[in-house]
């Protein structure tokens, strides 16, 4: 269950930052409802919105919570709306529990618009409750419900997530989860879903995953045969720290760093390779293995004057 949670948080992070981002938006899953232990832990209540005249503030539209939660029958896709941060720095809503001043019984009220009236902190739980979550609006139809427990993490998923794992098995996609990452094989090719390719899976495209699939193994084939010359760089190295290194030996170290740097040039022009996730197609060592071809190519072309 961890590591699921792990795959689902970092996963979100990458979509989020794709151009599908948009504003958290969560679908109510019916098999996760079971997972509640117990079923008064969540409770949903519609709300009405209501239109009241008092002396004090005229007419106003304010929020009400029904007394008969409808958990069992909350179903589609929601957003959160937990209201403004108070100046304890939480925020959520308190529902009235009977008529006072100008608030009305049923009535969702934040911390410090009831806290102004009351004067102590202690004492808003005494006229409107403790604090509890937040509101949830339902994306299709606008309704409203007030919410205790947290209904959206227990209950649902990143409606983005959902969509995306609907169209990777729309399009034929193998998922499977490796090592904390979320491995997609199509026709012979695999490669980590990471935000490199979610686009283009959300648009009905897959062939992103052939073309990292070349990409990376075309990746590693240079990797390998730059870290066999980064031995002979650091053999040069180390002749020249010592002074030991002679004419012939320059031209052999300006020679293989050359080669070296052009075998670099050659990975960061592969598709997707420019990319800060694409590391994520790698293991440790081979990200290892090039951070240290790097620095001796990057130190090499820095005293040689490349």
């Amino acid at each position: 269950m961890i590591r699921e949670f792990i795959l689902l948080s970092v996963l979100t992070l990458f979509i989020s930052l794709t151009s599908f981002a948009q504003e958290d938006e969560y679908i109510i899953i019916d098999s996760l409802k079971n997972s509640v232990l117990e079923f008064g832990d969540v409770e949903v209540y519609p709300i009405n919105e209501v239109e009241i005249g008092t002396v004090e503030t005229g007419i106003r539209k304010i929020l009400i919570a029904d007394s008969i939660s409808i958990a069992k029958e909350i179903s589609g896709r929601f957003v959160k709306e937990t209201g403004p941060i108070d100046m304890y720095g939480a925020s959520g809503y308190h529902i009235m529990k009977s008529d006072y001043k100008h608030f009305v019984k049923n009535e969702l009220v934040i911390t410090d618009t009831i806290q102004n009236y009351v004067g102590y902190i202690n004492s808003v739980a005494y006229y409107a409750g403790s604090r509890n979550n937040y509101i949830i609006k339902n994306v299709e139809t606008g309704k409203l419900y007030y919410t205790k427990g947290d209904i959206l993490n227990n209950w649902g998923r990143d409606y983005r997530l959902v969509k995306l794992f609907s169209q990777i098995d729309k399009l034929n996609i193998k998922r499977q989860n490796i090592n904390e990452k979320i491995i997609l094989q199509l026709n012979g090719s695999q490669c980590v879903l990471t935000a490199d390719i979610v686009q283009a899976i959300f648009d009905g495209d897959a062939s992103g995953i052939k073309i990292m699939n070349e990409s990376v193994n075309k990746y590693k084939e240079y990797n390998k045969t730059a870290s066999d010359i980064a031995v002979k760089l650091a053999n040069h190295i180390k002749q020249y720290k010592a002074r030991l290194l002679k004419e012939d030996g320059l031209a052999a170290w300006k020679k293989d760093t050359k080669e070296c740097d052009a075998l670099l040039t050659k990975m960061r022009n592969l598709p997707y390779a420019s990319s800060e996730y694409y590391n994520e197609q790698l293991d440790e060592e081979e990200i290892k293995i090039h951070t240290t071809i790097l620095d001796l190519v990057r130190y090499s072309k820095d005293k040689l004057g490349i």
